[in-house]
């Protein structure tokens, strides 16, 4: 963050400050990066973790509130916690809610939308009553389920010794074609560097692929190898891949997959996952939204690592 952007975040984290001190939150925690910033006021096992980020990786920038109880793990996968955007939502039946626009800093008035957004759909939880979030998060996930079985059904499922070859389309398939760029001839996953990901699966312990079907129709695969990749971090942490035919993109079915491998990973006593992706690549918010980190920034990629 620029000098100007530091105060502005610096003033927004006090009154808020102020703003939760009536309600016995007190801030706790800290810090401010380059492209990020967080701050967590607690009351005992509660807390409002304030956090915005305008890095590439998280484009459009955003400033969010989370409310829950415990340690934040993700949005996604902590049942313990909601944003105010979800809360919002809920309680108004309303789809318009989203994230802050980074850029609304610059508002006068911008602290005063947030206050008034908290002391109408978050009043209940900051004098100690959790079920809010509960309620939040249990109608956000049904209505994504709803959504997903409305729009497709399908399943995922462990790949076959006589699929392995399918590996290769999807390999293809996750290359990223930036917006009016000619996509590459499929032979480009002959280059060994490709290879490395697909290249006699199956033949090693640390091989994993998972399939996700449609109508018996393979659209989607997962899948691991420990290999000296794009995204390696070390010889114990299998470097994953993902990807869906186009048609199949934005109906759930990737979230799916790679909420499944990484359950399956964790099963099979693995700690953590990595991966590589291409900073211009919208996927990486994605990633992040599903638990993975940056560990390592390279001129044109990210390295991430999700614990598992």
């Amino acid at each position: 963050m620029n000098d100007i952007e530091n105060d502005i975040v610096i003033n927004l984290s006090k009154q808020l400050s102020e703003f939760l001190s009536q309600y016995s939150f007190s801030l706790n925690e800290q810090e401010i990066t380059q492209y990020a910033f967080k701050y967590v006021y607690r009351n005992n096992d509660l807390y409002i973790l304030l956090k915005g980020s305008f890095h590439p990786y998280d484009y459009p920038a955003y400033i969010n509130i989370i409310a829950g109880k415990g340690k934040y793990i993700s949005v996604e996968q902590d049942k313990n916690s909601a944003p105010l955007w979800m809360i919002i939502r809920y309680i108004t039946e309303s789809h318009n809610a989203e994230e802050y626009d980074f850029n609304s800093i610059y508002k006068n008035d911008f602290f005063e939308i947030i206050k008034s957004d908290m002391t109408n759909y978050l009043q209940a939880f900051l004098k100690g009553n959790f079920t809010i979030i509960e309620k939040a998060k249990e109608w956000y996930m049904n209505e994504v389920n709803l959504k997903q079985q409305h729009v497709m059904n399908y399943r995922i499922r462990k790949i076959k010794e006589n699929e392995q070859s399918l590996l290769e389309d999807f390999l293809y398939e996750a290359i990223f074609i930036p917006e009016g760029v000619t996509p590459p001839d499929r032979s480009i996953i002959e280059h060994p560097d490709l290879q490395l990901y697909v290249r006699n699966f199956g033949a090693y312990d640390h091989d994993h692929a998972l399939l996700a079907e449609v109508n018996g129709t393979v659209v989607g695969a997962v899948w691991v190898r420990i290999m000296n990749d794009y995204g390696h971090v070390d010889d114990q942490t299998p470097s994953l891949s993902i990807s869906l035919y186009t048609e199949y993109r934005n109906r759930g079915i990737g979230t799916a997959m790679m909420q499944e491998m990484l359950r399956y990973l964790k099963e099979k006593g693995y700690t953590h996952t990595s991966l590589s992706v291409q900073k211009a690549n919208y996927a990486a918010r994605w990633y992040q939204q599903m638990g993975f980190t940056v560990v390592k920034e390279n001129s044109e990629d990210y390295v991430m690592i999700k614990q598992l």
